[in-house]
């Protein structure tokens, strides 16, 4: 049924139709769709705290990453939720909860045009002026240029979901979509959308296709100054600098071209609606992933904090399992078992989160320097020490051969 604003004959709610057409599938679409998504948050965070964290990546091209991880992250919680609920049910939003969505979305799609932009131009730095690259992408200009980055995006955006809000909804109130999106709200409106339309076709071309030409600007500079650099390895080296980012532009805005440059009224609306995913859903999975494969540093971090964290999960196992023994002679001889790795294993990671995780603003060089020495010369010459000190089958062998040598042949005993 339609409902009526009895004053403004505007329509007080919508209902979404979401996937109706999959009904039948929607045993496997909802958890492949929530399976994705619990990916995508897990994927984007892990991201966010690497980079927040973690030293080795603190540089203006991790820095933006961290940002749009962020828009990906909030973009699909956005959408998903919403969109997994109208698979189970019919759902019903109101007017203002539509509009919200549709800003917010637009928005974000939009923050990540401009981060993808600013992501070439500090590429393009680093390739083609390297000796300038510390002073021109300081702390503060990448502060700057990620803020500019958001408020743009949303101020730009503010502009069309003003225009939308003034909008008359008749009837009918169904969404034939899996979210708020600008042309199914369109075609419901009963007034002349044809200014919305223009505005919104003015207002896309600084968010999205003035970054697009910037971004593909940008890459045939580069591409342009590694074709003149001499030796291969330099080629490669230059290439795969950039090979990340060049891979996140072409999926986002490919599936973008797609949905929105190819499709016209004519095409099925489960066409619009599958295109639709690519870059509400596909996208933000992919961007992670892709950044993960392809950066060595961050695969580097990845396999500390996952190995930290995997000890870290069999030493409460084996807690709990130490626990659990009724004989106090059994709790200790089993917590000796592991004492000596477990001392080793806080020695070692003890040294490298200060040094690693520890933000470089809040110690001194001199500090870095003295934890470097603890892992990398103190860590070593503790291991083996710790060992001896810690294990009897050791301490038997050491003496073994210390009393063989001398000719004594006395038995050691613990």
């Amino acid at each position: 049924a339609v409902v009526f604003s009895s004053s403004l004959s505007r329509l007080s709610h919508f209902t979404i139709l979401g996937f109706y057409e999959l009904v039948n599938f929607k045993g496997i679409l909802l958890p492949g769709l929530l399976l994705i998504y619990l990916w995508t948050v897990a994927g984007n965070l892990t991201i966010i705290m690497l980079v927040t964290f973690c030293q080795s990546l603190y540089s203006p091209m991790y820095f933006f990453l961290g940002h749009l991880s962020c828009c990906d992250l909030l973009l699909t919680t956005v959408i998903v939720p919403l969109m997994l609920d109208s698979i189970v049910r019919e759902v019903t939003i109101t007017f203002v909860g539509c509009l919200t969505q549709f800003y917010l979305f637009g928005s974000l799609a939009a923050t990540e045009c401009f981060i993808l932009s600013v992501m070439s131009y500090d590429r393009y730095l680093a390739i083609c002026q390297p000796l300038h690259y510390s002073s021109a992408m300081n702390l503060k200009r990448c502060f700057h240029l990620a803020f500019w980055c958001w408020v743009l995006a949303f101020m730009l955006m503010l502009l069309t979901a003003v225009q939308v809000g003034r909008l008359k909804f008749c009837g009918p109130n169904v969404i034939d979509h899996f979210f708020c999106d600008l042309a199914p709200l369109l075609q419901l409106s009963c007034s002349d959308t044809a200014f919305v339309e223009a505005e919104n076709l003015i207002g896309g071309l600084p968010a999205s296709i003035l970054p697009l030409a910037f971004i593909t600007a940008t890459y045939i500079i580069i591409l342009r100054a590694i074709l003149r650099i001499p030796s291969s390895t330099g080629k490669q080296k230059a290439f795969y600098t950039c090979s990340s980012h060049l891979t996140v532009v072409c999926v986002y805005y490919g599936s973008l071209i797609v949905a929105y440059l190819f499709l016209s009224k004519g095409h099925s609306l489960s066409l619009n609606k599958v295109l639709s995913l690519l870059y509400t859903v596909l996208t933000p999975l992919l961007n992670p992933v892709i950044y993960s494969l392809r950066s060595k540093e961050i695969k580097r971090a990845l396999f500390f904090v996952f190995t930290f964290i995997y000890i870290i999960a069999t030493y409460i196992s084996i807690f709990i399992a130490i626990l659990k023994i009724k004989s106090t002679m059994a709790r200790k001889k089993a917590f000796s078992t592991c004492s000596s790795h477990l001392t080793v294993f806080c020695t070692y990671y003890g040294t490298m989160i200060s040094l690693y995780v520890t933000p470089s603003g809040r110690q001194s060089v001199k500090v870095n320097k003295t934890l470097s020495l603890l892992y990398s010369v103190v860590t070593p010459l503790l291991n083996p020490i710790i060992y001896s000190f810690r294990s009897a089958e050791i301490r038997k062998a050491l003496a073994s051969i210390i009393f063989r040598k001398t000719g004594n042949k006395k038995v050691y005993n613990n």
